[in-house]
């Protein structure tokens, strides 16, 4: 068709148009450190907040305990009965609404409230919170100005040797930018860039402002693999 880009046929699960376009709105500036990207957001230090970014209510919230399995079920599914779009958008918002929750959990009892949390600091206090929750290990690492990484070769969501084409944790994406934008108090999207459910030795989630991110995406799709698109960034 006449004018219709290569683009317009590729539906990803990681994409930052579909998974975003909710919840991300203003962009933040791009030339920052890693941990600065948080923090150049809301232009203040990242902090556990006991309130502001969302406010709480008086419903108690409950964690349920399932199978790991069970997200990968419920993709499947979805899919099969709706497509895989709708699929998409529908796991990262369910998983942007329970990453909101679970900052908000983060945020309740005494010693919650960090205002000067160092880089170190921060991500060893959300590894162990969502490593205690089963989502497996996480780590960060500094890869670009404005682009941080998450890396995981254990992740709940990921099913290691399924064969499939296209990365699968797409409820973690949604998570992950809640609470990224938790900790910024502004947007903060997130991107699968490699899952172990299309053969990859480990997940890795990049974030960073939403239009460093949908550039990102997109030169990952003109072909580009990880390195050479960060550096084209």
């Amino acid at each position: 068709m006449p004018g219709k880009s290569p683009r317009d046929d590729v539906a990803r699960p990681s994409s930052p148009v579909i998974l975003f376009k909710d919840h991300i709105g203003a962009r933040s500036t791009r030339n920052r450190t890693t941990m600065g990207i948080i923090r150049s957001v809301c232009g203040r230090p990242c902090t556990f907040p006991s309130g502001g970014w969302m406010e709480s209510t008086d419903l108690p919230t409950r964690n349920v305990a399932i199978p790991a399995l069970g997200l990968t079920m419920l993709r499947q599914n979805l899919q099969r009965e709706v497509g895989p779009l709708p699929a998409i958008h529908a796991l990262h918002t369910a998983g942007f609404d329970s990453g909101k929750a679970i900052w908000e959990s983060l945020c309740r009892g005494p010693g919650q409230e960090l205002p000067d949390l160092d880089d170190a600091t921060f991500w060893q206090k959300l590894a162990a919170a969502l490593g205690k929750r089963g989502w497996g290990s996480l780590s960060h690492r500094a890869v670009h100005a404005g682009v941080g990484l998450l890396a995981s070769s254990d992740w709940a969501e990921a099913m290691g040797g399924s064969g499939e084409q296209q990365p699968s944790c797409t409820f973690s994406a949604g998570m992950l930018s809640a609470l990224l934008t938790g900790a910024a108090g502004g947007s903060i999207a997130v991107l699968e860039v490699s899952c172990r459910t299309c053969g990859d030795d480990t997940c890795f989630f990049a974030f960073g402002s939403l239009a460093t991110i949908h550039d990102l995406y997109g030169l990952i799709l003109e072909g580009q693999d990880l390195e050479g698109a960060l550096a084209a960034l």
